[in-house]
């Protein structure tokens, strides 16, 4: 089982840390192109979704990307990202650099 952890260090210290939310992804087939279950759970909301991830190519990629897919599968129903929330509106800055 694989464990992503989400968590908080206020102004970076690790003494003041806090999950805010964890995905469990289990491999359930084996194989070369395994199949995932994914739980996700936030810390506020409680449990927020679960899937199977499906034919996944174990060694095709990096760990990261079968936890970036696992949590979209969860979250969209696919290996997609939802829409992002519109709710509360906020203002989005973005940085100019120069070479």
């Amino acid at each position: 089982m694989l464990k992503v952890t989400v968590e908080l260090w206020p102004g970076g210290r690790e003494s003041g840390r806090r999950v805010l939310a964890t995905a469990d992804i289990v491999r359930v087939k084996n194989g070369a192109h395994a199949d995932y279950e994914v739980r996700l759970h936030d810390d506020v909301l409680g449990d927020i979704g679960t899937a199977t991830l499906t034919g996944y190519p174990r060694c095709a990629g990096s760990v990261l990307d079968l936890a970036a897919r696992a949590i979209a599968t969860a979250l969209a129903g696919c290996e997609a990202l939802p829409a992002r929330p519109v709710l509360p509106q906020v203002t989005v800055h973005k940085s100019v650099t120069t070479p």
